[in-house]
């Protein structure tokens, strides 16, 4: 699901609209997408290696807690940002058949996609993510509890 959003706010929505690629939006997204991969892959490195790091393992289970929200607002704004040059340019999907393109417009694509899928399945993430960084960072559970 992460994936795929970031897929679709690289592709459909900062490639498509070269006008907000200049907007501080942009950065709102980018940096706490970078902060999460900087952490996430030297902690897999250090796992698959059989390190341990605190200080990776809290890095991991702890930075999300402001990058995630950060990300989100940057990536709302950036989307809100996108509405108006993307409604003015009638853009629309790639690869969809030229005699079908008149009935189907990127800007009703595009605030579905927001509205209906983005906006609900965040929150979700960001409650898994707490999940996750109980079950990391929690107390360990000893067999005389």
């Amino acid at each position: 699901m992460q994936m795929s959003a970031r897929v679709f706010m690289v592709w459909g929505v900062a490639h498509l609209v070269p006008k907000i690629q200049t907007t501080v939006y942009i950065s709102l997204f980018l940096m706490p997408w970078c902060v999460a991969e900087v952490t996430r892959y030297p902690y897999y490195v250090t796992a698959v290696l059989g390190v341990k790091s605190e200080v990776l393992l809290w890095c991991r289970y702890t930075l999300f807690i402001v990058a995630y929200p950060m990300g989100m607002f940057g990536e709302a704004l950036t989307m809100n940002a996108a509405l108006g040059p993307i409604k003015e340019g009638a853009l629309h999907l790639a690869g969809i058949p030229l005699n079908l393109q008149g009935a189907f417009q990127y800007y009703y694509y595009f605030v579905v996609v927001v509205l209906l899928a983005w906006m609900p399945c965040w929150w979700p993430v960001y409650m898994h993510m707490f999940r996750q960084r109980k079950k990391a960072l929690g107390k360990p559970i000893t067999k005389e509890e």
